[in-house]
């Protein structure tokens, strides 16, 4: 991989992104911070895709599927009203705890 991850606990991780992959990307802040990312249900993120659609909030990216913390997950890629990058992710099922999928 090319980036590091701090894994605090089960359910939260942050991936080090070196700026010089997301620097460029259009749209991006300046800053140290690329997005935050929110895991949540499905129901969660559908009623939340729901009420961005209709508040006419723009999608940037998504519902695209993303690897994660457990795994596979679908994500939306959207801005808060400072411009922050957000990612909401449900994961369909959780990878069993224990399990390493780095060597796989």
């Amino acid at each position: 991989m090319p980036f590091a991850s701090v894994r605090l606990n089960a359910d939260t991780v942050i991936d080090l992104f070196p700026k010089k992959l997301w620097a460029k990307q259009p749209g991006q802040q300046r800053g140290l911070l690329n997005h935050l990312c929110m895991a949540v249900s499905k129901s969660q993120w559908q009623a939340l895709h729901e009420r961005l659609l209709e508040h006419q909030v723009e999608i940037e990216t998504g519902p695209v599927p993303r690897w994660g913390a457990h795994g596979l997950g679908t994500s939306i890629y959207f801005r808060d009203p400072e411009g922050t990058l957000l990612e909401a992710r449900y994961y369909e099922s959780k990878t069993p705890k224990g399990e390493c999928l780095l060597s796989s």
